[in-house]
């Protein structure tokens, strides 16, 4: 997939960009006495090179928004996990669940059943987050979070049984919006995935909120998994 090969420049300025978000990272964590997050490094629509210079660099977990763009990258094999992080539409489930080791927005219940009617049939299992719909922006997806909890009563009571599927938390994209606005989206999503975790009995439950422009607000708010692209990679080529 690789059409122009970086020049030393465009290396040392990736490079120096992956290692200031991570000292920014750092400051954060130590700002608001906090565990450090898992980081999942967004490359989406990011060549190659630039994957494996933040392989390099120590980035382990890397997400991507399309199946079909992700498997044509070989270097993400080298990576410790890839999760997929947009939509998944229902025929490209079975390559999703084969490929990627955590599916992140999963945002209704027909796809739900789906990833477990396949990965039954593969004898896999698949670990998903629930994406809840935490923004009023008709462009975001999602479960609202009444429905998200009603969600996880029908599979506590075994109205719907997932055998080959573990629920391991939440995600959510806030809006663009005043930073108390977007507070409150990612205070709502936490509580929220707090009380799918103990209808389910998650012990760990993974809290997938903040990206590069509101990370910092989703960390104060109780997120443990944070989405970067811009601010490791840049603007998308």
């Amino acid at each position: 997939m690789e059409k122009t090969l970086p020049n030393e420049k465009q290396k040392q300025e990736l490079i120096h960009s992956i290692k200031a978000f991570k000292k920014e990272l750092q400051n954060t964590v130590e700002e608001l006495s906090i565990t450090p997050p898992i980081l999942i490094a967004v490359s989406k629509k990011q060549p190659e090179w630039k994957i494996e210079i933040a392989l390099k660099e120590g980035i382990k977990v890397f997400g991507e928004n399309y199946v079909q763009e992700a498997m044509k990258k070989n270097i993400l094999r080298k990576a410790e996990q890839i999760h997929l992080i947009g939509p998944l539409q229902k025929n490209k489930v079975k390559k999703a669940i084969t490929f990627f080791h955590l599916i992140q927005a999963v945002d209704n219940e027909k796809i739900l059943l789906e990833i477990e009617k396949k990965s039954k049939k593969l004898g896999i299992n698949t670990s998903v987050l629930l994406e809840i719909k935490i923004s009023s922006e008709p462009t975001k997806h999602g479960f609202p979070l009444e429905e998200a909890i009603k969600l996880a009563e029908k599979i506590r009571k075994q109205e719907l049984i997932l055998q080959n599927t573990k629920i391991m938390g939440i995600m959510g994209i806030a809006s663009v919006a005043k930073e108390y606005q977007v507070a409150q989206e990612f205070e709502n999503a936490v509580t929220c995935g707090k009380e799918i975790a103990h209808i389910l009995k998650i012990k760990k439950p993974i809290f997938s909120l903040g990206m590069s422009n509101d990370y910092k607000i989703a960390l104060a708010q109780g997120s443990n998994m944070i989405r970067i692209g811009t601010k490791i990679f840049g603007e998308r080529e």
